[in-house]
């Protein structure tokens, strides 16, 4: 039984590693800037998580698939996807894919940049000083919390303090 067992597992190996992968590999270039190569573009097969980018060059590589038919789908930031249907991956061969991609102005839409100012920074205080034309002290959290202090009441006296001594340390 156990000699059974033993070439039935071996037999079941050797039928698994008889079975080799392929690739898909190729370059990725931009038709409409003189087939410039396109780096950092994504590529993956349809339907699976196998996928990668294109290097500096343009160039890509999907690696150890098994035998079979695949749709690939070649996509970047601003550039129409291409999907290209049917690319058969015979046993042991390097499959190779060029694919030029066109810009579309019609993928990137408006893009809108929302910002918002901290007013308690140390920074945007001095900004709004440096613009006001009446003369103005402002203190922030960051200097509260370098004073030492909670409120209001306790920081303006402590500056008050640090802002006396200042003054007799120019005077002398």
């Amino acid at each position: 039984m156990t000699k059974l067992f033993t070439l039935v597992l071996f037999g079941f190996t050797a039928i698994t590693f008889a079975q080799r992968t392929s690739s898909i590999v190729g370059m990725l270039v931009d038709q409409d800037y003189n087939n410039e190569p396109l780096p950092f573009a994504n590529v993956y097969i349809n339907g699976t998580e196998k996928g990668t980018t294109s290097d500096f060059d343009g160039l890509y590589a999907l690696q150890d698939l098994p035998v079979g038919t695949y749709s690939v789908v070649y996509s970047f930031v601003g550039y129409e996807s291409v999907t290209i249907n049917n690319i058969v991956v015979e046993t042991s061969k390097v499959t190779t894919v060029n694919v030029p991609m066109a810009a579309s102005a019609a993928a990137l839409g408006e893009v809108f940049i929302k910002t918002t100012t901290r007013k308690e920074s140390e920074v945007s205080l001095l900004l709004e000083q440096k613009r006001t034309t009446a003369i103005k002290e402002s203190i922030g959290s960051e200097q509260l919390s370098k004073l030492g202090v909670s409120d209001a009441a306790g920081a303006t006296e402590k500056f008050l303090v640090l802002q006396n001594q200042k003054d007799l340390a120019t005077y002398s």
